[in-house]
C-alpha cells in the first residue's frame, strides 16, 4: 500500500473520529454547564461567542486526551478501525496513556495547528508532505509509536469514505443547530 493512500486514510480515520468525538463531548459539556445553571438557579447569559469560538476548542482538547486514553487501552479508535489502523509502541504493545498523550499533543500542535483556520491548511500539507516521504509523522517519532495497517478491501476503504462523509455532514448539522 502506498505512503500517500495510507497518508489519506490517516486523514479520514482522524476526521471521522474528531467528528463523533469531539461532538460527543460538546453535548455532554453543553449538558452539564446547561444542568449547572439551572440547577444553581442563575440565569444561562452566556456571550454567543462562547458557543462558538471556546465551546468548540474546549470539546476538541477534551476529546483528544480521551482519545489518548482510547489508543492507549484500544491501540485504536472508531475511525481508525474503519480504515484497519492501529498503533502501539516500537515492541507492537500499547503505548503508556503518557506517550499517548503526548502522540496526541503533539499532533495538536504540528498536525492540525491548534485548529487555527489555514495554518492548520498549511500544517496538514506539511505533514501530509513529511509524511508521504519519510513514512513517519513528527508525532509518532517523537514518542516511537508504530503505525500498522491491515490490508483492507476496496469496499472497505470506500465505505470508509463514505462513513467520512456522513460524519462530516453530521458534524455540520450538529454545528447548525445550536
Amino acid at each position: 500500500m502506498s505512503l500517500t493512500k495510507k497518508a489519506w486514510m490517516r486523514y479520514f480515520a482522524r476526521n471521522i473520529d474528531i467528528f463523533i468525538g469531539a461532538n460527543i463531548v460538546a453535548i455532554v459539556l453543553g449538558f452539564m454547564i446547561g444542568s449547572a445553571f439551572y440547577y444553581s438557579g442563575m440565569p444561562l447569559n452566556i456571550d454567543e461567542s462562547f458557543f462558538s469560538i471556546f465551546f468548540p476548542i474546549a470539546s476538541l482538547m477534551i476529546y483528544l486526551f480521551i482519545e489518548a486514553i482510547i489508543i492507549a487501552k484500544f491501540k485504536t479508535t472508531i475511525g481508525k478501525k474503519i480504515f484497519g489502523i492501529k498503533i502501539a509502541n516500537g515492541d507492537n504493545q500499547n503505548l503508556s496513556a503518557e506517550n499517548s498523550i503526548k502522540r496526541n499533543f503533539i499532533l495538536w500542535i504540528k498536525g492540525m495547528a491548534l485548529g487555527i483556520p489555514i495554518v492548520s491548511l498549511i500544517a496538514l500539507i506539511i505533514a501530509f508532505n513529511n509524511y508521504t516521504q519519510n513514512g513517519e509523522t513528527s508525532w509518532d517519532e517523537a514518542v516511537n509509536s508504530n503505525v500498522s495497517f491491515e490490508n483492507i478491501s476496496n469496499l472497505r476503504f470506500y465505505l470508509g469514505i463514505a462513513a467520512w462523509v456522513l460524519t462530516l455532514f453530521l458534524n455540520i448539522y450538529l454545528n447548525n443547530a445550536y
